[in-house]
């Protein structure tokens, strides 16, 4: 792909997402980042767990025990989408996908190479 035809995507992909709005297009790693706050909520949580690991039991399955020390944390996401904007972010998508593959892009994926 030349450096002219990946330009003129780019202005194609600018133009759909001043019209469309809520996603960034990383064309090198065929991306679509959809943003907290377009067409999803996205809430971030931070929670906590005990410290565990896996014990060889007599039988040789394994079994999950909690170990003592601090506990570990880490970030819990939820993705919301709102059932009366359901049809709308269907269609949203269905928009996307034209766009992508008016530009050559497959948007399905049947195994093999994913270009």
């Amino acid at each position: 792909m030349n450096k002219k035809n990946t330009e003129e995507k780019e202005k194609i992909i600018k133009k759909w997402v001043e019209v469309n709005g809520a996603a960034t297009f990383d064309l090198k790693e065929r991306e679509i980042i959809l943003h907290d706050g377009g067409i999803l909520s996205v809430d971030k949580k931070i929670k906590y767990r005990p410290r565990s690991r896996w014990k060889e039991q007599d039988n040789g399955f394994f079994k999950l025990v909690n170990i003592k020390g601090p506990k570990v944390r880490y970030e819990d996401y939820d993705c919301s989408l709102w059932f009366e904007e359901l049809d709308e972010t269907i269609n949203y998508l269905r928009r996307m996908k034209a766009m992508l593959n008016g530009l050559g892009y497959r948007t399905n994926f049947k195994g093999g190479n994913k270009k």
